[in-house]
This record gives C-alpha cells, structure tokens and sequence, in this order.
C-alpha cells in the first residue's frame, strides 16, 4: 500500500482519496476547509519530484512563486505512488478581525459583521477560520467602505465554522484569509443592462456587486434575483431591502427546482431574451451549472456570463 511521508511521520494512503483525506483520516492537524480548491487554506509542501499533471491540477490558483516551491493544495492532490510531504506556515495574509455584530435572517442564515481595516472588490470572498484550522469561504456582502465585513453564511447545525461563529459572543476573534477570487464586475462587459442571480448565501457577492454597479454604471439597468430551493425558505436583510428602493434595479425572488420548470424561469422568460446583459450568477455547483446553460439557452453570451460557485454541505450530505 502506497504511503505518505508527513511531518516525519509514515501514513498509510488509499488510493481513493486526496491527501487532505489521508491526513484527516489519521487525525492530522492540518488547516483545510472547502476541500474543492477555493479556500488555498491546506497548502502543503511537496519535497521530490511528482508527475506534472498531478502537480498542475494541486496548484491551480496559486501564485507563480508558491508553484516554483512546490507548493500544491491537499485537497486537490492525488498521487499515483509514495510521497513525501511537510505542513506550511499560514499564509502571509492572515488578518484577524472581531466580531461586531451578528443576526439571524431566518432559521438558517446568520449574518456576521466583522470589525477590520482589510479592502476588497465588491464579489470577492474571505477564507475565515475560528480556531486556527478550519475554515470556510464567505463572500463579502457590502463594499469596503465603513470598516466592518459583513457576511451571511448558512449554519449547519454541529458545523465546525459556521455554528462555531454563530455561537460565538460578540467581541470574539476571528482569522480571515484573503480577499480572494475574481467575481468582480467587469468592465469589458460592454452591455446594456446587469442579471445579478443568486441562489442561497449566493446572494451576498451579489449585494456588493449591486451596489457597486449602482455607483460605477449608473445609467445600467440592474435585475437582482435571489432564487432559494422550494424546499427552503428565503431570507431577507437589510441591503436587499435598502436595494430595492433604488430606482435603478429591479428585486426580485423566486423558487428554483432541479427537474421541471420553477418560479424562477417565469421570472427569467419576463426579462426575455439576455443577448445584451452581462450575467452574474451565483450559489451552489449545481445551482450554477443548472441555471449557467439556462441563462445560455436564452440568448447570454458565455462571454458574459460569469460564475461564483460553492459548495452545498446539505447536498454533499
């Protein structure tokens, strides 16, 4: 049985599984968190040589420098024979940040205010972690301009980040990595009007970007939809609320199934065909693979749809 060398210690290794699975299989301290490659939170250090398409497909997203110190993601990381690997140091921009303020949208969506002096573009999202090793990717709701990071995020009873920061008191501290990603508004996006659709916690990026576009692309028009699964029960805050009285963009939310036609494809066909918007689509990997071919199925370019996706614990369950 092939076996993996770490921190001086000898670990047996399935075949079936990614590192970061070997190492949490055996108990391993090891920070981690979305386990699809988003978060770069489990970066390890990978002493010898190893084929380069495994190489390639452990480093996606991390930068030119980190690759050439074979630097690769655990998560992502499945090698065919024995390997010898070592933990990293956290990444240089670890911040910590307090918690100001937290709420409840419903029964299972939390909003979370964090006090920092961190900046960001509006759509991008910060790996935050309560205890040092795990951690979670939660887009930032609000721009970078009073001082505080909001975030909403979908707790999970027993989940080790967000029932860990909804029970937490106000006051306590949190470590955030980031801002990471690139769903940002763009500005070769020559278009006539903004589709803003989310599904979920999806919908906090597209509360920055709003705003943002609002600000940068005044004369556009903007149509935001939060979309929820039948089977749940939407939310609402405050920005949605602040957004829909601008007299620039249209609220709107709507019920989403997997199979048949739903609430929100009346609500889609209404804004018939998309050949001059500029689609930002966010929510769950099967949220936006689903609604990615739907919005293309209706006259969006691909070049101008643009794609945040997370993963759904509920699903994966």
């Amino acid at each position: 049985m092939p076996s993996i060398r770490f921190n001086d210690q000898t670990l047996d290794y399935l075949p079936t599984e990614t590192v970061l699975q070997c190492l949490l299989r055996h108990r391993q301290q090891i920070p981690h968190g979305c386990q699809a490659g988003a978060c770069q939170s489990c970066r390890v250090k990978v002493n010898g040589p190893l084929a380069a398409q495994q190489m390639h497909l452990a480093q996606q997203g991390l930068r030119p420098d980190e690759q050439a110190d074979g630097i690769a993601l655990s998560c992502q990381l499945q090698p065919s024979e024995g390997l010898e690997i070592r933990g990293v140091s956290p990444k240089s921009d670890q911040h910590t940040a307090r918690i100001v303020a937290r709420s409840a949208l419903n029964e299972q969506v939390w909003e979370l205010t964090l006090g920092t002096r961190l900046r960001w573009q509006a759509g991008q999202y910060f790996s935050v972690s309560v205890n040092g090793v795990d951690y979670r990717c939660y887009s930032a709701s609000n721009l970078a301009d009073d001082g505080n990071l909001r975030l909403q995020l979908r707790r999970y009873e027993g989940g080790q980040v967000s029932d860990a920061l909804c029970r937490a008191e106000v006051g306590s501290e949190v470590t955030l990595q980031g801002p990471l990603g690139d769903f940002t508004l763009r500005s070769d996006a020559r278009t006539k009007r903004i589709l803003l659709l989310g599904h979920g916690t999806g919908l906090a990026p597209l509360l920055a970007l709003a705003q943002h576009a609002l600000q940068e692309l005044p004369a556009t028009p903007i149509t935001l939809i939060h979309a929820y699964r039948s089977t749940q029960q939407a939310y609402h805050c405050t920005t949605l609320e602040e957004l829909a009285k601008q007299a620039d963009i249209t609220v709107a939310s709507a019920s989403w199934a997997d199979s048949a036609a739903s609430e929100l494809d009346d609500v889609l066909d209404k804004l018939g065909a998309l050949s001059d918007t500029a689609c930002y689509l966010s929510g769950s990997t099967d949220f936006v693979r689903h609604y990615q071919r739907r919005l293309f199925m209706r006259g969006a370019s691909r070049s101008h749809i643009f794609c945040e996706s997370f993963l759904d614990f509920t699903q994966r369950a």
